[in-house]
């Protein structure tokens, strides 16, 4: 059986309308923090807001059924419930850009002076080095959103990794400095809080001008691969439904899901 704490962040007048964040379940093992949000909504025991944290996990996923590497104890990795019942399904990856937006408004906080991106979907790089990721899973009942889980790995105070990763990077690296994890995990939670606000006050215009500003490789001809074949484009938007909208050399324009496309060398 898993033991865990739990946390209430308590602040201002204006933190009791918080949504995010409260509570906090912290785990100092588990085999996946998002497998461990869906337990405790099957269960009836999570309500939105709550965020599940580990200090390591058995089985930690990223985009495509990617493992996540952590070291233990020394990065943030969470997944916070949410209940987004006033996003159609056809709009679900709106809440990708919410989370994606203040992952990127976090680590640029703590990382000031560095070039942060956003690489679609929703990774997130520090010049050309991945120090994050997010995978967000829905749960679709009839025409409404029942359900989504919001997992993010934030690489913070992790100097080595495998080899066989691309281009690992951390706050710690980026920074030359460790950081306390708590306080990582408080701003992180502050950015997601303001953002899912936003998102519910149907404010979609604002989110998608600020996705497309800090996305990687917007309206700059770069180079992707797409049925092992490469070719040069730039990205010219998202389309309703969150593929990438790429206009080749030639200036024909193509929506890409993520399973068709890839960035050779961001």
């Amino acid at each position: 059986m898993q033991n865990y704490l739990i946390f209430l962040f308590l602040g201002k007048k204006v933190a009791l309308e918080k949504r995010i964040g409260r509570p906090v379940l912290n785990y100092h093992q588990t085999d996946s923090t998002n497998l461990e949000a869906w337990r405790l909504i099957r269960r009836g025991k999570a309500s939105e807001g709550m965020v599940i944290v580990a200090g390591s996990q058995s089985t930690g996923r990223g985009q495509a059924g990617a493992h996540w590497e952590s070291e233990p104890e020394k990065n943030l990795l969470l997944s916070v419930v949410l209940a987004p019942h006033f996003l159609p399904p056809e709009q679900q990856f709106q809440l990708s850009k919410a989370v994606s937006l203040a992952l990127h408004d976090a680590v640029r906080e703590f990382l000031p002076g560095k070039t942060v991106h956003i690489k679609w979907p929703n990774d997130l790089y520090v010049g050309h080095s991945k120090v994050a990721g997010i995978l967000i899973e829905n749960a679709i009942a009839g025409s409404r959103l029942e359900h989504a889980i919001a997992g993010i790995g934030l690489n913070v105070n992790q100097r080595t990794f495998a080899k066989d990763l691309p281009n690992p990077t951390s706050l710690a690296l980026e920074a030359g400095h460790e950081f306390d994890l708590m306080v990582c995990l408080e701003l992180l939670l502050e950015k997601l809080d303001r953002r899912y606000k936003a998102l519910r006050r149907e404010d979609t215009r604002v989110l998608d001008k600020a996705y497309l500003e800090h996305l990687w490789g917007y309206r700059r001809e770069m180079e992707y691969l797409s049925d092992d074949r490469p070719f040069k484009a730039s990205i010219e938007g998202l389309d309703p439904y969150g593929r990438l909208m790429l206009r080749d050399t030639t200036g024909k324009e193509k929506a890409y899901d993520m399973k068709e496309v890839r960035l050779v060398s961001p």
